[in-house]
């Protein structure tokens, strides 16, 4: 660490309260990358496929939005109360003992932050992979080492201090929402989308009255079958006659 970020440090005069040394901007562009991720281009396919309907899926990203804003506020209110550079872990420490607090640390250590950490950087490498495919390496390999090189790269930069890790959050945020950006604005004109029907107004399938075969299977009132049917019923009769 270089003087400039142990002055950066370095407590106000009475050594307990954090010093700011983020700004606005700064606190946005960490906030949008934690909150949105860069799962946000892979979970919505899941979501809408997994919900059935335009109405669900929206349903469940608008619940899920209000879950993560009650969230929000807590942390508001902790970080207002209790300013302390520990974060998740004085909190559990106040609220729960030491205990608590440090297997939370080390959980975090150990499998919550590094599990993000991988899942994100195989979702960059399965899509650089596509984008810019790692032919020279075998089938499988690319998407791994894209995502083995994102995670050595970003945690060097995150090495060089918390500048260059600020500035770095900055412009990937920036990347990311403009990412969005382009992609609702460019969705609706697709070719895909102007094919596609939305769930309500999907075709259903026809009644079985309604096929080719129906008159040779639904005997008259008189108990036989009509007589403009009868060649092609004896040519090629339908399977679920005999059913």
């Amino acid at each position: 660490m270089d003087r400039t970020d142990e002055e950066w440090f370095a407590s106000t005069g009475d050594g307990n309260t954090p010093r700011r040394l983020l700004g606005l901007r700064e606190a946005i562009a960490l906030i949008v990358g934690v909150v949105i991720g860069a799962g946000i281009f892979k979970a919505p396919s899941i979501v809408a496929g997994l919900s059935g309907s335009a109405d669900w899926m929206f349903a469940m990203w608008i619940l899920g939005g209000l879950i993560s804003l009650v969230g929000a506020l807590c942390y508001s209110e902790l970080t207002t109360a209790y300013p302390h550079p520990g974060g998740d872990y004085h909190f559990l420490h106040r609220a729960y003992g030491r205990s608590t607090a440090f297997l939370f640390g080390w959980a975090r250590f150990a499998v919550i932050t590094t599990g993000s950490i991988a899942l994100l950087a195989f979702v960059f490498g399965d899509y650089m992979q596509q984008a810019m495919p790692l032919s020279m390496l075998p089938e499988g390999w690319g998407a791994t080492a894209y995502a083995c090189g994102v995670i050595v790269v970003l945690s060097l930069v995150n090495l060089q201090g918390l500048r260059a890790g600020a500035g770095t959050q900055m412009w990937l945020t920036v990347a990311e929402v403009g990412g969005l950006v382009l992609l609702a604005v460019a969705a609706p004109s697709s070719p895909t989308a102007a094919r596609r029907r939305p769930w309500s107004t999907a075709p259903r399938p026809r009644s079985r009255s309604a096929w080719p075969w129906s008159s040779c299977c639904s005997p008259t009132a008189a108990g036989t079958r009509p007589p403009t049917s009868a060649p092609r019923c004896a040519a090629a009769p339908p399977a679920w006659c005999a059913r």
